[in-house]
């Protein structure tokens, strides 16, 4: 961080942690609740379809919009503008839209009119938030994430508020996206360009060359975000494609609560990365390795937490949040066989705790600049992923979904793990020299 950026950061380190955390799961909490209004109002094949959209948009808008905010954010020699990120994300929504279009015209002889409308409600959501990304990067490299909280706050609220009016006015899914693009958009230019104007020049701007430089450091952080998201999503493609939309909708009402750990742990992880390198390449091992622990602590008791009321009261907590069909759905026939007794909502937990551990030691490995160790970890873990679905979902359902997350996080979290320690034994090694 620049001494520019100190003297207008107002906050230290923990209290910036702090605002991360409340920011994502903020994001976490109104996604999951959304959810579950849609799981009591509305068709389980209705929300299998959108979840599967959600599936589809994700990975793509990763990798074609890239992860322009963390160039942004990470550029401490200050030679890039908000501005010119600003004319790249809107190049590559273009390029997005144009892919989505595509996909619903040579998809029309497989999808309805339904299925079509909800992955271009969903892309332009993806779309929106892009935009909004910019404005938060700015907000972000200023080390305001308490603004950046009240942003994700507000777009919570009010997409909730959105949510319920559309179930208890009985109207058709399509307007849930649709309320969703119109709140993000609101939010976006009333609150996220106003406080990130106040930090600087952000009007939009168009260079060739900026363009290329930028494109070129963020597409291999939007590849290593795309493998992240297909690595969630690979399931719900074969799942769908042998248990149709209804267990689609069945598994993803499981992994939002994954989903929800992931989100909180990516605030929590973001806040501290940058200490962590900082700690890392001045061979300051003690306090990398205090500050790491922390972050795994923390990231241990909530899981501990989770994990434990999902073993006593998962049946409890499906009825909690959704109709009784879902409760069937993963305790009954279509969850699949039940190795050493676990119900499959118990294996899911399971595998969401090694997601997290994998991103701490991940997201470790990063501070340490060991990306290439990173892309491939997560490539491995997607192949490995990719191939147990294909064997076990058609045969096994939801329990070989399930199996196949674990063992697929299971094995980025011992590559990451094992590069980790290979980086501060030769940080060690080197100090002592």
């Amino acid at each position: 961080m620049t001494e520019s950026h100190r003297a207008e950061s107002r906050w230290g380190l923990k209290t910036n942690a702090f605002w991360g955390v409340w920011a994502n799961v903020m994001m976490g909490c109104g996604r999951f609740l959304a959810f579950i209004i849609l799981a009591k109002f509305f068709s389980s094949a209705g929300l299998g379809q959108f979840m599967l959209a959600w599936a589809i948009v994700l990975p793509l808008a990763a990798v074609i919009n890239m992860e322009v905010r963390m160039v942004l954010v990470t550029d401490a020699r200050g030679e890039l503008t908000a501005g010119e990120c600003l004319g790249v994300r809107f190049l590559s929504n273009a390029v997005l839209w144009g892919i989505l279009m595509s996909t619903c015209y040579l998809a029309r002889g497989y999808w309805n009119n339904f299925n079509g409308t909800l992955l271009l409600g969903v892309g332009g959501i993806k779309m929106v938030e892009s935009w909004a990304e910019i404005y938060l990067g700015v907000l972000q490299k200023r080390e305001r994430m308490n603004e950046v909280a009240v942003s994700q706050t507000l777009k919570t609220l009010l997409l909730l508020v959105w949510t319920g009016f559309v179930a208890l006015r009985n109207l058709p899914l399509i307007f849930v996206p649709v309320g969703w693009i119109m709140v993000l958009l609101a939010v976006t230019w009333a609150y996220d360009r106003v406080r990130a104007g106040r930090c600087g020049d952000i009007n939009l701007r168009f260079d060739y060359a900026s363009a290329v430089k930028i494109s070129r450091r963020a597409f291999w952080l939007g590849l290593f975000l795309m493998m992240v998201h297909l690595n969630e999503s690979t399931a719900r493609y074969f799942i769908d494609h042998w248990w149709g939309e209804v267990g689609v909708a069945y598994y993803g009402m499981m992994m939002i609560f994954v989903t929800g750990a992931v989100m909180a742990q990516t605030g929590l992880n973001q806040s501290v990365l940058g200490r962590l390198a900082v700690y890392y390449h001045n061979g300051e091992i003690g306090r990398f390795g205090e500050l790491l622990g922390k972050v795994g602590a923390i990231s241990l008791l909530g899981l501990g937490v989770l994990f434990l009321l999902v073993w006593f009261g998962g049946e409890q907590l499906l009825h909690l949040v959704s109709r009784e069909e879902y409760v069937y759905g993963v305790y009954g026939p279509l969850s699949g066989p039940q190795p050493w007794g676990l119900p499959v909502f118990v294996v899911v937990m399971l595998g969401g705790v090694m997601v997290v551990l994998g991103m701490v030691a991940g997201d470790a490995i990063v501070a340490c600049h060991r990306f290439k160790s990173r892309m491939i970890a997560v490539a491995l873990g997607l192949a490995v992923n990719a191939w147990l679905c294909r064997e076990y979902v058609a045969e096994y359902g939801l329990v070989g979904a399930a199996w196949s997350l674990i063992a697929a996080s299971t094995v980025v979290f011992v590559i990451c793990g094992l590069v980790l320690i290979s980086a501060i034994l030769s940080t060690l090694r080197i100090n002592k020299i």
